[in-house]
């Protein structure tokens, strides 16, 4: 895909290249997509050095400096937004996840920026840095294609996300997402557009039962609870209705272990310390439950599965833990504006495409052998074949086949998921288990 000529043909649509010059951007963007790991590292000198050694390129540092600018960050942009198009159709064979035509996944994470990015990244404040940057990544598990991939400021809030998403969720997709993006009015739309959701269920939401044809809010959370305790059972569900519309859904109740309620315990009264006020009865009730809601009918999905497909959610949360932890991408030291955004652009189109090799064959393994790449240890060889990835770039694709098979061999050899004694892997879990 990377190719003199597909680069050429970016670099020249987005204004990067007018006429021609000692940087090329296939040079250009080889040395950033190769060096924007060690951001908080790497100097304009080792760009110089990296040119020379790879391109033999020679050019003074205020030439390189003057090329990080705003058509730069669009060049680089939109080869991202290309790379989002791509769609590939290998996917893991979730039998039980049928009856949608893709599972949406989605979250968010923030990090701090130096403070001199504050005017065009400005941060949350308090003790935090006065800039800072936020991550929207929402991904269908089913087919392992990326539909968000995005950076804002650190103010940019998951509900804005979820308004500005709205109007491409399709009919019979499943949306899973955490309470940062609970907002009535999108799970309405959601719900209208014939599709489905699972989420926690948000404090304050106000609740109906429908007894005898009238709508009798549900508003004693203590008494659900003490129904939970009395049933013995581990998951309570009713049917009732949500929002100022009414939407017909499905309640879910887990009581949690005692120790789990103790930790939510202190954090409630530690934050009402801060604002200065006491914890409620309706609150500590609130806590001692996890409290879903769905719009699956039952007979697609049982009870038991809302909580188990709902941490299917925390699988962002592992491909955020290594990311930061592999690819270094939330690391950066005091530069330019321009130059910061190059780096975080080519640092996400080296993850994705690492993330769609990782998702093709960890597809093919599973038909072919029934066993599961582990994400994290794929990460961590992704940044090992660094060398042989750019190697391959700069030579023209003939050597693919064979790179490709050579990672397959070390996802077979030394990156596979290791089994949890006595516990199923979350994708164990959705291959042997019916949902019907």
């Amino acid at each position: 895909m990377y190719n003199s000529k597909y680069l050429e043909r970016i670099a020249r649509k987005t204004g990067f290249v007018q006429r021609k010059g000692k940087i090329c951007p296939k040079s250009f963007f080889m040395s950033v997509l190769f060096q924007c790991f060690t951001g908080n590292q790497t100097s304009l000198n080792d760009h110089l050095v990296d040119l020379m050694r790879h391109h033999n390129v020679k050019v003074r540092k205020q030439s390189l400096f003057e090329r990080f600018n705003s058509k730069a960050v669009a060049f680089l942009k939109h080869l991202l937004e290309e790379q989002l198009k791509l769609k590939w159709s290998c996917q893991m064979p979730w039998e039980n996840l049928e009856r949608f035509t893709e599972v949406l996944i989605e979250d968010s994470v923030r990090f701090q920026l130096p403070d001199h990015l504050k005017d065009s990244y400005p941060g949350n404040g308090g003790g935090a840095s006065q800039a800072g940057a936020h991550l929207q990544f929402e991904f269908d598990l089913k087919s392992g294609n990326v539909k968000t991939l995005s950076l804002h400021h650190a103010k940019y809030q998951d509900q804005k996300a979820a308004r500005d998403q709205v109007d491409r969720i399709s009919e019979n997709s499943l949306i899973i997402r955490d309470l940062g993006y609970f907002v009535m009015d999108i799970l309405e739309s959601i719900h209208r557009k014939g599709a489905f959701f699972i989420s926690r269920l948000k404090p304050k939401t106000t609740i109906y039962e429908l007894k005898e044809g009238q709508y009798i809010r549900l508003v004693d959370i203590n008494s659900l609870y003490a129904e939970t305790i009395r049933s013995k059972i581990p998951y309570l569900e009713k049917q009732v209705h949500m929002g100022p519309k009414k939407i017909p859904v499905r309640l879910l109740l887990e009581p949690l272990p005692e120790a789990v309620v103790e930790e939510r315990l202190r954090k409630a009264n530690k934050q009402a310390v801060k604002k200065g006020r006491n914890v409620s009865k309706e609150y500590k009730a609130f806590l001692r439950l996890n409290l879903f809601i769905t719009n699956v009918p039952s007979e697609d999905l049982a009870i038991e599965q809302v909580h188990q497909l709902y941490r299917l959610r925390w699988q962002v949360e592992l491909v955020f833990k290594t990311w930061k932890g592999y690819f270094k991408f939330h690391q950066f030291k005091e530069m330019q504006l321009h130059r910061f955004e190059c780096y975080i652009f080519a640092s996400l189109l080296f993850i994705l495409s690492g993330w769609e090799l990782y998702c093709r064959l960890a597809g093919l393994i599973w038909q072919e052998r029934h066993v599961l790449v582990s994400k994290m240890k794929f990460a961590k060889a992704w940044i090992q074949n660094k060398p042989k990835w750019r190697q391959l770039l700069s030579d023209g694709s003939s050597q693919m086949e064979d790179f490709i098979k050579d990672i397959r061999s070390e996802c077979l050899d030394f990156l596979l998921q290791e089994r949890r004694k006595n516990r199923y892997n979350l994708e164990e879990f959705l291959q042997v288990n019916t949902c019907k």
